[in-house]
């Protein structure tokens, strides 16, 4: 043992390798090489994965109500399509509302024309009422707006666009959202051998809003409907329903994903009276199911005082929501200080947007909102410009195509943008058929696996890679919290249908045309297909009042390609229409704006030539349409309108000059303000000034320092509509004229009065608290019995009234008229009394439109059966 120790090597020292330490250090430059060129992946996931801690954390701290406002917050972010640009705080332009016009309180002494009211900001609405519906087209912003206040009412810090104005209002931001999405909670489409719903309309399941506790109980785990809730759906209408809070609080979980014991602070909150209830989808469910819809709201209304309720509409056939006790606010469309706002907020929300972006943005903007493009396009012509910069399309078609390629394409794979537009085709064709809202994933996929081209990959792969591209953050479908699909917009749904409508080429649309579903997809189709044969079809049949076909037509020309045969007989119709002696005014005056919007050749020189039209009414109809075509000709066509002998005209010229919203015109109207002699209508012209941008307010400016006193005096209106306080506080203090500085004070107080008077809308009239009502029968020594009575009464003074009376009545009919008040109210269509005759035809527009009726309209039908032969 010791010879074998005395045997061992001796322990050698430690010494440098310089060729290990080249090696050692070369991994580490390359190591630091990796990461640095990948800081930014890595960045994404730290944040990410710290994300997820601070939410793990969060779960585990917070409270149930807590829980269910990220929830909110979390859902309304998806409902915004594109929603990978930025935030919808970072986006979102508060829209303009328009509540109805006040209902008379007396019987005029002197009669004027129908009552109006101009359009307020949101937070100018709460206050007296706190019910109301939102109406508008598709793509206005009513889905928009419900999502921004459910945001803002889950997370009060949330910075928003129109944080300060709704802070004025604190108590809608401390109340706590429930948002229900009624169409999508609604249907599940039957399914066919193929995956895909068939062609021919089914018969629905079972609503959401038949449905007992035990389908309306949610999955503790997983925030979708329970298995006991789907057995009970099936026998659903056998059971017991629900109560109105309890469907209520239930879809408003369902609709964000939330599991059931998030339940409770949804309840505590809307029994306390300081929930905001924000319902949407309401006119996408069947049209036999609304009334339904709207009669638990109203049992959901009624069980609780103090809750604010905003439930999103269509245009057409809201009644019953109004009979729920809803008063309907119209989104009003955009004006150029909107469209101007959105260019600043998307050109902000894309890093890489070159310095000049947002002024080409603002004029392209601002020309396609003089043509009446909505909220939606705005944003898509936004994102598309920014992703370019390249020339945007004028067609919506054109718009949405190059969107849905901008948003679906992925690098190097060009097969799935190909097989993402067939699938999305696919699946909108099928629900408008089917008449449903919501897809299943076994839908979805069997719609791809058919569209998806042969490969040599695996189709479960390839399938998955679209799937995954259709649900993102860009894609058009939208996972729901029930685990189906929804497309994330109607007239997205729509496109698509078209676009795979033009593949198909059926046979059997015309008999779709009345159909008002398929209505956005005719519109999407005139762009691709050929609709000469629908055409004649379409004006085969009788108009309404309004001719709602031939704007309908007018929209199809305005986005038809140029080649097609059919746009100038279409063309030539509306303006032979146009010149009708027997036309309504408001009816002409759209006419006007719709051909204006068409941008056929000759359209504007035509309007030019209606200028000097003996009929005024025509003359105001040529100025409404120019002031819609948007270029600088128009203004020299205009101008000469300045001079007309009758003064309606010449403010129907200034309105179409501030409705330009170039430079151009705003010198044209600041060179009227110093020339004209006419003091009524100096006051005007400075108004419209104000609604010309930057321009037409540094030319008020200038005019509030003019030579001309009464040039200064009518600056001071035009300061007002603009909102220049400060300028007319120094007026009213310092102007050497007394008859500036009383117009200064008249205006200032003029506006605080309008400030005060803005906050709240107020609910409906019933026809027996009418005070001019009680007072007319009582004049008559007759009094208002409740009920029917006092509508009686109503329809008494109609018929028996004295003009003024009549036109009270009118008033209020166009508020609470019914379709059995049409028979009552048509005879004044045909009144001498132009006044008269134009409200009953207010009255009768709007009873058609509140519960969907198709009012025929004297002459009309002979018109179209002329072109039609």
């Amino acid at each position: 043992m010791i010879a074998l120790v005395a045997l061992a090597p001796l322990a050698e020292g430690w010494t440098f390798d310089l060729y290990s330490a080249l090696i050692g250090a070369a991994m580490v430059c390359l190591l630091l090489v990796l990461l640095y060129r990948s800081r930014a992946a890595l960045q994404r996931a730290w944040s990410k994965l710290a994300s997820s801690v601070r939410r793990l954390v969060r779960y585990f701290q917070a409270n149930a109500e807590d829980i269910y406002r990220e929830r909110v917050t979390a859902h309304v972010r998806g409902l915004i399509l594109p929603a990978h640009v930025g935030p919808l705080s970072a986006l979102f332009v508060e829209p303009s509302l328009a509540p109805p016009p006040p209902c008379p309180q007396s019987v005029p002494e002197t009669r004027v024309g129908p009552a109006s009211s101009e359009p307020r900001k949101l937070h100018e609405i709460f206050g007296n009422h706190s019910r109301f519906a939102v109406l508008g087209a598709p793509g206005a912003g009513r889905t928009t707006l419900l999502a921004h206040l459910a945001a803002v009412a889950a997370d009060p810090a949330e910075d928003s666009s129109s944080a300060e104005a709704l802070n004025s209002q604190p108590d809608v931001r401390e109340r706590l959202p429930l948002y229900v999405n009624l169409a999508a909670l609604h249907c599940e489409a039957p399914e066919s051998t193929n995956g895909l719903a068939a062609d021919s309309p089914g018969e629905p399941p079972a609503p959401l809003l038949e449905q007992d506790r035990t389908s309306g109980e949610l999955d503790a785990e997983g925030g979708g409907l329970s298995s006991g809730g789907a057995r009970g759906r099936a026998d659903a209408r056998r059971r017991t329903p629900p109560s109105a809070v309890e469907w209520l609080l239930t879809s408003a979980l369902a609709s964000v994903g939330g599991n059931g014991r998030l339940i409770g602070p949804l309840r505590r909150a809307f029994m306390a009276g300081r929930a905001i209830v924000l319902v949407d989808g309401w006119d996408e469910l069947p049209s036999d199911e609304r009334g339904l819809a709207a009669g638990r709201l109203a049992e959901a209304m009624g069980a609780v005082a103090g809750n604010v309720w905003l439930v999103a509409a269509g245009e057409r056939g809201y009644a019953p929501l109004v009979q729920a006790g809803l008063a309907p606010l119209r989104l009003a469309p955009w004006q150029a200080a909107q469209s101007d706002a959105l260019a600043e907020r998307w050109a902000a929300s894309f890093r890489d947007a070159i310095p000049a972006a947002p002024r080409v943005l603002w004029t392209e903007l601002r020309r396609a909102t003089r043509a009446g493009a909505s909220p939606m396009e705005l944003a898509l012509r936004a994102f598309v410009y920014l992703s370019t910069q390249e020339d945007l399309p004028r067609r919506a078609g054109a718009l949405f195509e190059r969107a849905a390629d901008l948003l679906l394409s992925q690098p190097d794979s060009a097969w799935l943008l190909a097989t993402c537009h067939a699938t999305l085709g696919r699946l909108a064709l099928a629900l408008f058929r089917e008449r449903c809202a919501t897809l299943s994933r076994a839908e979805v996929e069997a719609a791809i696996r058919e569209s998806v081209s042969s490969s040599d990959e695996s189709p479960t792969r390839l399938v998955a890679m679209a799937f995954r591209a259709l649900t993102s953050k860009r894609g058009m479908l939208r996972l729901l919290p029930q685990g189906r699909l929804q497309f994330i917009h109607s007239r997205w749904q729509a496109y698509f249908a078209a676009r795979e409508l033009v593949t198909l080429a059926p046979t059997d649309l015309a008999e779709r045309l009345d159909d008002p579903r398929w209505a956005e997809v005719f519109a999407f189709y005139a762009e691709f297909g050929d609709m000469g044969p629908l055409m004649s079809a379409w004006l085969s049949r009788s108009d309404d009042l309004t001719r709602s076909r031939l704007r309908a037509l007018a929209r199809w020309v305005s986005v038809a390609p140029e080649g097609a045969a059919w746009r100038e007989q279409a063309t030539a119709l509306l303006a032979k229409t146009l010149l009708q002696p027997q036309l309504a005014h408001p009816v002409r005056r759209a006419l006007a704006e719709d051909l204006a919007v068409t941008g056929m050749p000759g359209v504007s020189a035509f309007l030019g030539k209606l200028l000097a039209h003996p009929n005024a009414e025509v003359r105001i109809a040529a100025l409404r349409g120019l002031g819609r075509c948007g270029a600088e000709p128009e203004v020299t066509l205009l101008e000469p309108a300045l001079g007309d002998a009758d003064v309606r005209v010449c403010q129907a010229a200034l309105d179409a000059l501030a409705a330009l919203n170039l430079d151009a015109a705003a010198k044209a109207l600041a060179g009227y303000l110093a020339a004209t002699s006419n003091d009524e209508l100096r006051p005007a012209a400075a108004e419209a000034l104000a609604h010309c941008g930057g321009m037409g307010r540094a030319l008020l400016r200038e005019a509030a320092a003019s030579d001309n006193v009464m040039v200064r005096r009518a600056a001071v209106f035009g300061l007002a509509a603009a909102r220049e306080r400060l300028l007319l506080e120094r007026v009213a203090r310092e102007d050497t004229q007394w008859i500036v500085r009383s117009a200064a004070v008249a205006v200032l107080a003029e506006l605080d009065a309008g400030e005060q008077e803005a906050t709240g809308v107020p609910p409906m009239p019933e026809a027996d608290d009418l005070a001019w009502l009680i007072s007319w029968t009582a004049g008559r020594g007759q009094g208002v019995e409740r009920g029917t009575g006092a509508r009686h009464m109503l329809l008494c003074a109609l018929r028996e009234g004295q003009p003024a009376a009549q036109l009270a009545a009118l008033e209020t009919l166009a508020l609470i008229g019914r379709p059995e008040d049409v028979p009552a109210v048509e005879p004044l269509l045909r009144e001498t009394d132009s006044g008269l005759a134009q409200a009953a035809f207010e009255v009768m527009a709007e009873v058609s439109q509140r519960y969907d009726l198709r009012l025929a309209a004297q002459g009309a039908q002979q018109t179209l059966e002329q072109h039609s032969e």
